[in-house]
């Protein structure tokens, strides 16, 4: 992964979980509009890297090994449902706990049902940044056992770093490019972006 706010305590310093905090609260001092746009962001880079993947790619195995892309479908999919259920809570100014030990869609899963999962996890947190970004909530607060109590703008800014560092991690898996999409061979996503102003 591209920093260590996502790895058990035991294996990140204590400087390193205060960098990784003061990343979050920067980023998440944004405003609403920015995180939302910033979600739809990271939801596409993750849908461009796992664009096109195949079974033979991912392989079940416990997760206290090397990640496969089987892995990071099954986590993707956990966290992405479970932070949106929690983001519901901090829009409510209700209270969350963060248990990364329970952001996983199981083990039982065949890889079809990881990769929609994985979607569903995605297409829910999406619609929950918006439902936050319309109610602006400032009450309630997200408490991670690692990094301590986050607002629900730093929630945000937190669980999309979590979601770009694993898509960077599913690129460099399946050894694409930044920004490379199998789905799209021909470039016309890129292009339609372009011309669309």
């Amino acid at each position: 992964m591209a920093d260590n706010r996502h790895v058990p305590q035991g294996r990140i310093s204590a400087e390193g979980r205060e960098a990784s905090l003061a990343a979050v609260r920067h980023e998440g001092a944004e405003d609403w509009t920015a995180l939302l746009a910033r979600a739809l962001t990271v939801r596409e880079e993750w849908d461009h890297a796992a664009a096109e993947l195949d079974e033979s790619e991912a392989e079940p195995g416990p997760n206290d090994g090397p990640w496969n892309a089987w892995h990071l479908l099954n986590h993707v999919g956990g966290f992405t449902a479970c932070d949106a259920a929690s983001l519901r809570a901090l829009a409510a100014e209700e209270p969350a706990e963060i248990d990364p030990g329970l952001q996983w869609q199981g083990d039982d899963k065949t890889f079809l049902e990881l990769r929609s999962g994985a979607i569903a996890g995605w297409d829910d947190y999406i619609a929950a940044v918006t439902e936050a970004t319309i109610m602006q909530p400032d009450g309630g607060t997200a408490t991670h056992p690692f990094f301590g109590p986050l607002t629900a703008r730093e929630f945000i800014a937190f669980t999309l770093s979590h979601a770009r560092d694993h898509a960077r991690q599913m690129r460099a898996l399946r050894g694409l490019e930044e920004g490379e999409n199998p789905g799209d061979s021909a470039g016309d996503l890129g292009r339609r972006r372009q011309t669309a102003h």
